[in-house]
């Protein structure tokens, strides 16, 4: 195991504090950020802190300054009006504070030049004491191993894998629960907002050495750190996938970034060249991204472009076969061997050998499923492996629901792992949409990546392997 780096030193001790404080929690229990709940619900296990001048904050244990409060304060959660940021930021650097994470707003972004003023002044503040800011204009950390969230209902699930840094609160917190839908968590979520201090630069690097995360995407609508962010990018997605959503890619996107966040958005074009110069990969939108984070998760990289198509439909297989290689791929026809290999596990009326491998009732033969997926595993013109399954006909009369349907996944995954090539599943969401995700999760859970339609499914495997660094 390799050292750490100072950087990874000075910013992971920020992800575990002792103690948290939030300031400007409401006393008259009208609904408010509940940030203090929100750590709660995570499982966060050191001390918690309100701090209100005006009164009892429910029933958390409350002070009226961060002063008053009798032992040391780790982190700090700031959501007050922009007018008393600058006292509690004395505050924070006179009771010596590691971090604090400013939710509040009313700054660079709504006041332009005068806003970037005052944020400087608080940066100045702050930098007497080595205190690090987070924002303003964020939503802090989120981190489920430990206990930190800046919502009251963000998904619990530990051990997550992915991690993303955003400039956008929603964009951090948006692919957070999507991913949790599907049964995969986030080891970290970070939303840094107009950045004053720390941002993207930082964290970049910071996730390039995390040991719980292994993939890392990012949110951004803009830097004024040009030059530096592209070395840490190139850093970055050296040492893990960095999957990329830029914000402002239009005339009106743009526009629309300087209100959110106030940065510079820079042209698109700059953009995927900085992408395309440094390996990371650069995606549409939240969903695109989660299908590239599952490829790069739960599959090695494909070392060709050549499938071997699974279907329990010959007319599911034949539309498929067509649509991937309108994406770029080869569907060859099976080697004479494995034809005759395959013979001795699909040889019904119905069912075809030569790829795609329709298997149609012999798809719930359960005892052939090791042998066949292992053979097909070691063909010599296949990289990727691509198995379609349909709800109409998991939820049939051949195979109905319940213990039978679980068992029959069961056995289908256990197959998949003889497979020594990639694998992906090709689950249309057409019917009986709880049972299928269930089972989608399922299969996640095993590491097989699901896909609901070709098109995505195609467009991620593209992004991966086409992604290689390309110097300027």
């Amino acid at each position: 195991m390799y050292e750490k780096s100072d950087h990874f030193k000075q910013i992971d001790p920020l992800f575990h504090p002792r103690s948290i404080a939030v300031v400007g929690e409401s006393s008259s229990g009208k609904i408010g950020p509940g940030f203090l709940e929100a750590h709660i619900n995570q499982g966060f296990s050191g001390k918690l802190y309100a701090i209100n001048p005006k009164g009892q904050v429910k029933n958390y244990e409350t002070y009226p300054t961060l002063a008053e409060v009798p032992g040391p304060v780790d982190h700090v959660v700031i959501s007050v009006r922009a007018e008393f940021l600058k006292q509690v930021i004395e505050d924070c650097v006179k009771k010596k504070v590691r971090s604090a994470a400013m939710f509040t707003s009313g700054f660079r972004e709504w006041e332009g030049e005068r806003g970037a003023e005052k944020e400087a002044e608080i940066l100045v503040m702050a930098q007497k004491s080595g205190l690090r800011l987070i924002g303003p204009n964020c939503m802090g950390f989120y981190c489920p191993d430990s206990g930190l969230s800046y919502r009251t209902d963000m998904p619990t699930l530990k051990n997550g894998k992915i991690s993303i840094i955003s400039q956008s609160g929603g964009v951090a917190m948006t692919p957070v629960y999507a991913a949790a839908e599907m049964g995969m968590g986030f080891a970290k979520s970070i939303s840094y907002g107009n950045e004053v201090d720390l941002g993207a630069v930082d964290f970049l690097s910071y996730l390039a050495e995390d040991p719980d995360t292994q993939v890392i995407c990012m949110y951004i609508e803009g830097t004024r750190q040009g030059d530096a962010l592209r070395t840490a990018m190139k850093k970055a997605a050296s040492a893990k996938p960095l999957l990329v959503i830029k914000g402002g890619r239009t005339d009106s996107g743009s526009r629309a970034v300087v209100s959110h966040t106030g940065a510079m958005a820079g042209s698109h074009r700059m953009w995927e060249a900085v992408c395309r110069q440094t390996g990371a990969i650069l995606v549409n939108d939240i969903g695109e991204m989660l299908d590239v984070a599952k490829l790069a998760l739960f599959s090695k990289k494909p070392a060709g472009r050549r499938m071997g198509i699974v279907s329990v439909s010959g007319g599911l297989g034949v539309m498929f076969t067509d649509l991937f290689t309108l994406n770029g791929f080869e569907v060859p026809k099976f080697s004479e061997s494995l034809r005759n290999d395959l013979k001795q596990w699909v040889d019904l009326p119905g069912t075809s050998i030569r790829n795609p491998l329709d298997m149609a009732t012999a798809f719930f033969s359960m005892g052939t499923h090791p042998q066949l997926f292992t053979r097909l595993g070691q063909a010599d013109n296949l990289d990727i492996i691509v198995v379609v399954l349909a709800m109409e006909y998991l939820g049939s009369g051949n195979m109905p629901g319940g213990e039978v349907t679980n068992y029959f996944l069961h056995v289908l995954a256990d197959s998949f792992d003889k497979v020594e090539k990639p694998l992906v599943v090709i689950f249309p969401e057409t019917t009986k949409a709880k049972d299928r995700l269930d089972m989608e999760r399922f299969l996640i859970r095993r590491g097989y990546p699901v896909f609901p339609d070709v098109a995505r499914c195609a467009k991620a495997l593209n992004h991966v392997l086409n992604n290689s660094p390309q110097e300027a």
